[in-house]
């Protein structure tokens, strides 16, 4: 059974087509992550799948029930949590707790289980009394997802859940995460992390509206033609302006103290190129050495193939 399955997606704002029919299926039980540059359509298409917008074309069922025509019953059965997760900073824990509960209508019993349930498990049991408002950043997405989930959905939907969170706060979240991936929960994210999005079951790459590549995080690595040549230095960005000048490299993008080139094969010979071209320009060379691509290595490359 297909948690999320839609054909034919089509989502416009006046002359903009931010989602270009898009066929998608998601499995149940699978972590899927959406990944693809700012203005991609990723926002566009979970909103689309959550009912928070209508569609201009095409179909959406959750879990085989007709997400448009039954919008009301679909509902119940996923929690949404946007980037910006609209939480009652005046509001203590416990009370943003019990006023989505009763959003989703659950019942007392229910609440109190699911309630005490979700407090332990996010570690925020000692401080249900505290305002949202006074809450550190990684608590405050702890608290979001457990008022998403506080209604026991079937397939969670989080939009970017873990952008401005620190290291640890992020790793927390994602151990979460997976325990409910146990249990057999369906989850569909973006992210911006590519870390994350190896994380996943399976991956989808948006842009301009549409699903290029789907597959799994190990088969889309293979999708790069060639070998990356990794150089270490102290000036990325000169270096990747000297050596795009050049035209001799097809891709080259930056990934914090290092870059990433795509060359043929792995051959000393480009190594010495890039260190007499660098050299030649003042910028010093620190290490070199042939890698496998990464995914941010691809996201990359295929961006820039549809840009051509």
């Amino acid at each position: 059974m297909f948690a999320v399955e839609t054909s034919g997606l089509k989502k416009s704002f006046d002359t903009t087509e931010a989602v270009r029919g898009v066929d998608l299926h998601i499995k149940k039980g699978e972590l899927f992550g959406l990944i693809g540059p700012d203005g991609a359509g990723k926002t566009t298409l979970m909103r689309l799948i959550t009912g928070v917008m209508a569609p201009d074309g095409g179909s959406i069922h959750i879990f085989e029930t007709d997400a448009i025509r039954l919008k009301a019953e679909t509902g119940m059965m996923l929690g949404y949590m946007p980037q910006r997760f609209s939480l009652y900073e005046e509001l203590t824990v416990e009370e943003n707790l019990e006023f989505f509960a009763s959003l989703r209508s659950v019942d007392k019993d229910r609440f109190i289980q699911q309630k005490n349930y979700l407090l332990k498990f996010t570690n925020l049991d000692q401080f249900t009394k505290r305002l949202a408002g006074k809450l550190s950043g990684g608590m405050k997405q702890k608290l979001g997802l457990a008022c998403t989930l506080i209604h026991q959905p079937q397939l969670l939907i989080l939009d970017e859940p873990t952008t401005g969170v620190d290291p640890v706060s992020r790793r927390e979240f994602w151990q979460i995460l997976d325990s409910f991936l146990h249990q057999g929960m369906t989850i569909l994210l973006s992210t911006p992390y590519m870390d994350e999005a190896d994380r996943c079951s399976t991956i989808g790459l948006m842009n301009n509206g549409t699903l290029p590549v789907i597959d799994t995080p190990q088969h889309i690595k293979t999708l790069v033609r060639g070998t990356m040549l990794e150089v270490v230095l102290k000036e990325p960005l000169r270096a990747k302006q000297v050596l795009a000048s050049s035209d001799a490299y097809r891709h080259v993008h930056i990934l914090g103290d290092r870059i990433h080139i795509t060359v043929d094969k792995p051959d000393a010979g480009y190594a010495d190129s890039v260190r007499n071209i660098l050299g030649s320009s003042g910028i010093t060379v620190e290490q070199t050495g042939f890698t496998q691509p990464t995914l941010e290595d691809v996201f990359v490359s295929i961006i820039k193939q549809e840009q051509v």
